[in-house]
């Protein structure tokens, strides 16, 4: 298996669409375009409030596409933003990837990002996502290695602090990224089944970084420090602040991606 080096800036691809504030499917999905033909059954797994999904349906107009979430309420704004663009070829539901709510062999791609890293048992989610795909189906996921992440310049270091110590749930695995591959091995996948690659979000460009600092501010205001933590929420979101003003900052963090074959 040959693995490719892909590298999205997400500011570059703004500039150039016409279309999209963010190309989700550039971005998140570049690795899956080449498998796609547009008229699959197409699940997203952990769809959040849907951008992924959204953009995903608005691409392949002639594809079913379902998004789930365990939290209804994100579910529902995904819904609300399918009614507002009049997109009839999506829905969103309510579950949780470790029992999803579908007979076996019900999709043609099963698609999950960002999700695997943060469960106490993501072999076990692999299971049931292989258990809902049609035979000669595929499984999509691409995963953070959270302790991949670079800060530039060095003085700002307390942002990658973040990532790797504020941004975490109870299960998160920080080197989750690196494990995907094994994590597919040990749910029964054989490893010519297997295709890996690998990616980076990249955040250099003034809109970039305001858009990085944008994502996460509420999440590190609602973090709660600890007695013995390096830096202080204070401390990060001032670094934060220098951080975007300063023409020298880029953000890079590796993105693993696997395709697995059903």
């Amino acid at each position: 298996m040959q693995s490719q080096n892909k590298y999205y800036s997400t500011g570059f691809q703004k500039e150039i669409s016409s279309t999209h504030t963010w190309r989700t499917i550039d971005n998140c999905m570049g690795f899956m375009v080449p498998y796609i033909r547009g008229t699959e059954s197409i699940l997203d797994v952990g769809c959040g409030p849907g951008t992924i999904t959204i953009d995903c349906a608005r691409k392949y107009l002639e594809a079913k596409v379902v998004g789930i979430d365990t939290l209804e309420e994100l579910a529902n704004v995904g819904k609300k933003v399918a009614s507002e663009q009049g997109l009839s070829n999506v829905k969103f539901e309510v579950g949780s990837v470790m029992s999803l709510p579908y007979d076996d062999e019900s999709f043609d791609i099963v698609y999950v990002h960002q999700l695997l890293l943060h469960l106490p048992e993501p072999i076990g989610a692999l299971k049931e996502m292989t258990r809902v795909v049609k035979p000669g189906g595929l499984i999509f996921a691409r995963e953070a290695d959270l302790d991949s992440t670079i800060v530039y310049p060095m003085e700002y270091e307390s942002i990658k602090y973040f990532f790797n110590h504020f941004a975490l749930g109870e299960s998160t695995d920080t080197t989750g990224g690196r494990k995907l591959k094994e994590w597919a091995l040990e749910s029964g996948t054989e490893a010519k089944n297997i295709v890996m690659s690998s990616s980076t979000q990249y955040y250099s460009s003034v809109e970039e970084r305001k858009q990085h600092r944008r994502m996460y501010a509420e999440r590190l205001r609602k973090s709660k420090e600890g007695a013995f933590d390096k830096y202080t929420v204070k401390q990060i979101e001032d670094s934060w602040e220098l951080w975007e003003k300063d023409e020298r900052s880029l953000f890079v963090m590796i993105m693993s991606e696997i395709v697995i074959k059903v």
